[in-house]
């Protein structure tokens, strides 16, 4: 079976359905080397946010338990304003690592977007235990939390 064939339908069984065809064949295009997160982050700080997510899928074809891809996957969503897609993206990379700080901050900023500041503390005290001497996730919810009430 080609592999292209195979890996789309283990995506489909997987019910990954944010990882389609069109990210297969953007992916191959890397000669089997996606590009790096960091050089994505680049392209989500300067708004091209369609390029990331392209990116992004391709590197999530080729690595689907990547927890930091999902997280940075659903950061470029929620500042396109898919925030459905946000969300099933930062669910993924907290089912992946229930503890990762980048996507526990984020779905509390994504529940701060939506007003429901009383699920944006529940994060915030996850943080809290995650790191207890304080970290940069920590401090950036509250600070949001803080500036929404």
């Amino acid at each position: 079976m080609n592999k292209l064939v195979l890996k789309s339908a283990l995506a489909g069984v997987l019910g990954l359905g944010m990882v389609t065809s069109i990210s297969l064949t953007h992916a191959m295009s890397f000669n089997g080397e996606a590009p790096s997160l960091d050089d994505i982050q680049k392209l989500v700080d300067v708004g091209e946010y369609d390029k990331a997510i392209m990116d992004l899928k391709a590197v999530l074809d080729m690595d689907l338990k990547n927890a930091d891809g999902w997280n940075l996957l659903g950061y470029t969503y929620r500042k396109s304003g898919q925030l459905d897609l946000a969300w099933d993206a930062y669910e993924r990379a907290l089912t992946l690592d229930p503890d990762h700080l980048g996507a526990t901050e984020y779905i509390g900023e994504l529940y701060v977007t939506q007003g429901n500041l009383e699920q944006a503390d529940v994060q915030l005290q996850k943080l809290m235990v995650l790191c207890p001497t304080g970290c940069e996730a920590y401090d950036t919810l509250k600070a949001s939390i803080a500036a929404a009430q």
